[in-house]
């Protein structure tokens, strides 16, 4: 390597250690002559936490004065290994981001004094030198002057290597354990302040760890309190409540608040002071560093699912004064392109089915499931109808067997985030955030997170049933799908692609396939919905108190003769539709079964909703069976008043004569309602056999 003016020249001593560090100040090549300076050298140290151990250290020149060298001296001395080439210069200052005005004008101040000097025809002349040194000393001392000079030459003949260092000044780090107290006055008048000893020191440290760095989470202030309370106090009294009283020492015997502070902002381990207060799972969710980046090479290689409770109050479908309480969103998002592949909303909490239903949205048609909402889309505006590579849950219901169907059945691998760790999907969590603000916080019935006393509830205000409140979940998301990623860092392959979702996924489709895959529509909802089991009554297929038909079953003759209970069928059912379940056979494969009443509550309700309504028919039920039973109980208590006959009597002639009287009564009755009837009075329907029979030996009584 060339060297140069402003190079370093290392020499080493004989065991290949740094001796000391020169810097060329000026070269003459055709005179073989170089100037140079001692910029540092190696100098001997104790070492402070070993007394009685020595140290070499490399330490600033303080007398150094430029000289000369033979440049050959210095080939010679590199080619032999004696004097190398030092690369890293750390005697040159940086150059600051912001000077202090104070900084540059003693820069500038120096400078005047200096500047004459370095720029006279040949300044490593000591004749010449001192002569303008003389000159300058008429401005300060001749001392400050070699100073300046020393600090300009060391430090690569910059001006800015004129700036004061105050940040060397000092001893940085070094306790003062002896003399007076340094630093600020105490507030209190007259009152000295107490030097620290390494006593005091471990006294605060133990007070730190113990009242601060825990669970309790108490103040520093409070920590300080309580650590002068426990080490410095000269014994106990009896206080008004009658349990001792620590006696503080006198404030000149104790640290100050400003001693205790300093000495925790000095001492402390941030990372081990904020997992003792808030645990190791806090930490790493909420101060942890962020150095990492969450790459995923294309679409489909892996979708995030995660749920969340709406701050919002639905009412029924059916009663728009009842509130059914607040849905559950489960959103699934592309990791590569952020786009929202599926969502689901239900009303339950979030469980397997639920995940499970997302899921197989994510795979589904878009045009179709936006046009069961009302909503017409063409297919570019939600490409998404695919099964992913994998899928990143947070240890909720897609762990344990029951989620190996999936895995099973379907080919998605799934993985599970360590607890409490929603850091690893930060790309979903952001997206309910914006859920939140962009759309839930503008419909009616949202829960404010912050009301005054006085607010209307939100479940006064509530107006939206599941059905509006699912389509306009399906419009935001068309929206976000479509909307610019502020905060998208594209690499290399991505840097000429608009930041939107849609943009990205189809940019990725095209570049980098491979990962999505598509299954017939069957064969996810066989793997996804939710199982059941129906029987195959007279009346239809019975699912849930509900009745079911399908063309197969008419073809079939499902419901001939099928009496009682009828045979148990399994099936799978949409808990967001109701009016429809699906079965499963070896014939036809599998079937789509719709409800035979049309003016049924499930074709307009989810099960959900069913479930809710049931129950609270139920308790209708039960208030109205509590006056049903005191009813019949007034009537058993009327008919058991009725005095009992104590005995049988014997028949009389009076009894005999009113029992013909009766009987006569009886036969007149019943041929008055066997006469015909007068035309176009009486419409005659069909009767049995055994009841013609019965009539006709009743008139041949007559007759006799």
């Amino acid at each position: 390597m060339e060297w140069a003016i402003n190079s370093l020249i290392e020499w080493l001593d004989p065991t290949r250690r740094s001796h000391c560090v020169e810097r060329i100040l000026a070269v003459d090549r055709p005179s073989d002559s170089a100037v140079v300076i001692e910029v540092a050298k190696e100098v001997a140290k104790e070492v402070v936490d070993r007394p009685g151990d020595i140290d070499w250290v490399m330490e600033v020149t303080k007398k150094a004065m430029p000289f000369r060298r033979n440049c050959s001296e210095i080939e010679e001395a590199i080619q032999r290994g004696v004097a190398r080439i030092q690369e890293n210069d750390p005697w040159v200052r940086p150059i600051p981001f912001d000077l202090d005005p104070r900084h540059v004008a003693i820069r500038d101040k120096a400078w005047e004094i200096i500047g004459p000097i370095v720029s006279i025809k040949n300044p490593f002349s000591k004749k010449e030198r001192a002569a303008a040194i003389r000159v300058a000393s008429k401005l300060t001392t001749k001392r400050l002057v070699y100073a300046n000079l020393r600090r300009y030459w060391q430090g690569g003949q910059t001006k800015n290597a004129l700036l004061p260092k105050y940040e060397e000044c000092g001893a940085k780090g070094k306790r003062k354990t002896k003399g007076e107290k340094t630093g600020p006055k105490t507030s209190l008048v007259d009152v000295p302040g107490k030097t620290l000893t390494d006593e005091d020191r471990n006294r605060m440290d133990a007070g730190i760890k113990i009242l601060f760095e825990n669970q309790q989470k108490l103040t520093l202030k409070e920590a300080y309190k309580q650590t002068i309370e426990i080490f410095y106090n000269s014994g106990y009294e009896i206080g008004l409540a009658g349990n001792p009283v620590p006696v503080l020492l006198p404030p000149c015997e104790r640290p100050s608040w400003k001693q205790f502070m300093y000495h925790h902002d000095h001492m402390k381990n941030l990372v081990n002071t904020l997992i003792n207060r808030y645990g190791e799972k806090e930490f790493n969710l909420k101060h942890r560093p962020i150095t990492g980046r969450h790459k995923v090479f294309c679409p489909g290689k892996l979708y995030l699912i995660d749920s969340t409770r709406a701050d919002i109050h639905l009412v029924s479908s059916t009663d728009p004064t009842q509130v059914v309480g607040r849905p559950s969103i489960i959103v699934v998002v592309d990791a590569f392109s952020r786009l929202i592949v599926g969502i689901h909303i239900t009303l339950v909490e979030e469980s397997y089915e639920s995940l499970a239903i997302a899921i197989e949205n994510a795979a589904r048609n878009k045009v179709e499931f936006c046009a069961e909402h009302g909503i017409t889309i063409e297919p570019e505006q939600w490409p998404a109808h695919h099964l992913p590579e994998g899928i990143l849950a947070d240890r909720g219901p897609l762990r344990g067997p029951i989620a190996n169907n999936i895995v099973d059945t379907l080919h998605v691998k799934l993985f599970n985030t360590p607890p409490y760790r929603g850091d690893y999907k930060g790309i979903i969590e952001r997206t309910f955030g914006h859920l939140i603000a962009e759309c839930l916080s503008k419909m009616p019935g949202y829960i404010e997170k912050h009301y005054s006393r006085g607010d209307r509830d939100p479940r006064q205000k509530a107006s939206l049933n599941i059905h509006q409140f699912t389509k306009l979940i399906i419009l935001w998301v068309l929206s976000k799908n479509a909307a610019v990623l502020n905060y998208y860092q594209p690499d290399k392959d991505t840097a000429n692609v608009t930041p939107i979702p849609i943009a990205l996924w189809n940019w990725g489709i095209q570049n980098r396939s491979g990962a999505l895959r598509t299954l017939p529509p069957a064969q996810v909802k066989a793997a996804l919905l939710p199982k059941g089991i129906a029987h195959l009554t007279r009346r239809g297929i019975s699912f849930k108190g509900y009745y079911y038909t399908c063309a197969t079953a008419d073809e079939q003759q499902w419901f001939v003769g099928a009496n009682g209970a009828g045979r148990a069928v399994p099936c799978h059912y949409d808990p967001r539709d109701a009016s429809r379940i699906y079965i499963s056979h070896e014939a036809s494969g599998f079937d789509e079964c719709q409800i035979i009443d049309p003016d049924s509550l499930a074709t307009i309700q989810t099960w959900e909703e069913l479930e809710i309504q049931g129950a609270a028919i139920a308790q209708l039920k039960a208030g109205a069976e509590l006056d049903a039973e005191r009813s019949r109980a007034a009537l058993n208590a009327a008919i058991a008043a009725i005095p009992a006959i104590q005995g049988r009597r014997k028949i009389t002639d009076t009894d005999q004569a009113k029992a013909n009287e009766i009987q006569m009564l009886k036969s007149s009755k019943a041929a008055e309602q066997l006469a015909p009837p007068a035309p176009g009075k009486v419409i005659n329907l069909p009767t049995s056999s055994a009841i013609e029979r019965r009539n006709r030996r009743l008139l041949e009584m007559l007759d006799k």
